[in-house]
């Protein structure tokens, strides 16, 4: 099985320069679109299953492009999402710059993710509020209503007859890193905690054959050391593979 990843497009989806040639290694998410189709041609042609394709997350920030394109009455955020889509992603997990995107921006980005049927995953995430009893309670929230696929925190692909999960997990404190405005009723939990429980599940209930782990658990200059440490803490629980950014 190939596994085709790209993580922060920072909102980049072409390099900026009015008629001008890109330098030589940058390249916008047209060139993606293109590349990937010529991978899965190869793949076709040597008798391989199709490649699993996956995003680390921060599609649209922190680059200014990213929030102008997105922000309430632009007129191009469906054609940004039909250029993602045209990649052909199998699942994006949601990064933190993701979550910390204006309001505007992050409910036009996760609702066309969603009407793309774009699977954006970040299975430790929820959207709860205390309630008078002092419990928290599930709430409504455009945050957590567009993760997951089908009703599930998790993507179940096939690729040449076996069973291929992928989930995503952010890091605990994503929260206190994003500004307040944006953060709306978004908790969470223990990505340990959610890991074991989430590869268990997929192994034994989904009956995965592969269980890849989308890692948003490193903050900007420790890659790969918080990922390093989350692994050796799950131990025999952890995922058969981890893509990070």
């Amino acid at each position: 099985i190939s596994i085709l990843f790209t993580s922060d497009i920072y909102g980049r989806y072409a390099w900026p320069g009015c008629d001008t040639r890109p330098i030589k290694g940058r390249a916008g998410i047209a060139n993606l679109v293109t590349a990937v189709k010529e991978l899965k041609s190869t793949r076709q042609a040597a008798g391989e299953p199709q490649p699993v394709v996956l995003a680390g997350g921060s599609m649209i920030r922190p680059d200014i492009m990213g929030n102008l394109l997105f922000a309430k009455g632009a007129p191009q955020a469906d054609k940004i999402v039909d250029l993602i889509q045209r990649v052909g992603f199998d699942a994006v997990a949601m990064g933190a710059f993701d979550f910390g995107a204006t309001p505007d921006a992050l409910i036009r980005y996760m609702e066309g993710m969603s009407a793309a049927k774009i699977p954006l995953l970040a299975a430790n995430v929820t959207c709860e509020e205390a309630g008078k009893d002092g419990e928290a309670k599930a709430v409504k929230d455009f945050r957590c209503d567009n993760l997951g696929h089908d009703g599930q925190r998790f993507v179940m692909l096939n690729r040449g007859g076996l069973k291929v999960a992928v989930f995503s997990l952010s890091r605990e404190d994503l929260p206190k890193r994003i500004i307040e405005k944006s953060r709306g009723s978004l908790k969470a939990a223990k990505p340990l905690d959610t890991a074991r429980a989430m590869v268990k599940d997929l192994r034994g209930k989904h009956g995965a054959d592969l269980v890849i782990l989308l890692a948003n658990l490193n903050v900007e200059g420790d890659s790969p050391g918080a990922v390093l440490r989350f692994l050796r803490r799950l131990g025999p629980d952890a995922p058969d593979l981890v893509v990070a950014d």
